[in-house]
């Protein structure tokens, strides 16, 4: 089972890391993000 306050720490690390670089590195970050969050729903099912 994952842990969810794991989960929120690592939401909250990467929209503070989306603000501080530029929007190309956003774009990035936005897809690497949809990747893993879509791996943890998966491994949780």
């Amino acid at each position: 089972m994952l842990n969810f306050n794991t989960l929120a720490m690592f939401f909250l690390q990467q929209t503070w890391l989306q603000r501080s670089h530029s929007r190309k590195h956003i774009k990035k970050t936005k897809i690497s993000t949809k990747k893993i969050v879509l791996y943890a729903i998966c491994k949780t099912k």
